[in-house]
């Protein structure tokens, strides 16, 4: 007498997998790091055949960019590194994304260096009641703010914002270029030079 049991189907099994990129999974033997749906035909332990089937998702990288500007001698630290020359850099960031994936930073970086330079100016003589304070030479563009003020006596402010200023009076001035501007940090540097006065009568 023999006893015949008859089993059914097994239902077909589906699977989510989400992976993030770069990352491998392994099926039944298969290395899996595409997105797509996999079948694979897996024994039951009653030894029927049984559909097994792998929704294999790949999660992007996120890719962010952040434009920054540093004085010199200044660093940044972005994630675990630490920056202190102009350039672009890619910095990864270990599971920081809000999936639990490494998030991929383009930096771009920006150091200002404002240099402060006053060229020597001509005394002022019975004949020349004013002078030239001429700071042209400084690091100039379309960010850069001058200002100049009187070190002898009382500091008192010169009422120009140009790179030349002129004055009247013997003493000691200071010129100070810096990027005031939203967006930039407060970097400066200034000088200072002497106005001298030559009393020798003209020929």
């Amino acid at each position: 007498c023999m006893t015949i049991i008859l089993l059914s189907t097994p239902a077909p099994i589906d699977t989510i997998v989400t992976l993030c990129a770069d990352e491998t999974t392994i099926f039944a033997d298969s290395m899996l790091k595409q997105t797509g749906v996999y079948e694979f035909d897996l024994l039951t332990s009653e030894g029927c055949d049984s559909l097994v089937r792998v929704q294999l998702s790949i999660l992007d990288t996120l890719i962010s960019t952040l434009d920054t500007t540093i004085c010199s001698g200044q660093k940044i630290q972005i994630g675990n590194q630490l920056f202190d020359q102009q350039g672009t850099y890619r910095v990864t960031l270990q599971n920081a994304s809000q999936t639990g994936c490494d998030s991929t930073i383009v930096v771009s970086l920006t150091v200002v260096d404002p240099i402060a330079i006053v060229s020597t100016p001509d005394p002022l003589t019975c004949v020349r009641d004013t002078v030239l304070l001429n700071g042209i030479a400084s690091q100039t563009d379309s960010f850069i703010a001058f200002s100049w003020k009187s070190l002898s006596g009382t500091p008192d402010p010169i009422p120009t914002h140009t790179p030349v200023a002129s004055v009247s009076e013997a003493g000691l001035y200071q010129l100070t270029v810096s990027y005031p501007n939203p967006g930039f940090p407060q970097c400066a540097d200034s000088t200072q030079v002497l106005v001298s006065i030559d009393t020798t009568p003209p020929h």
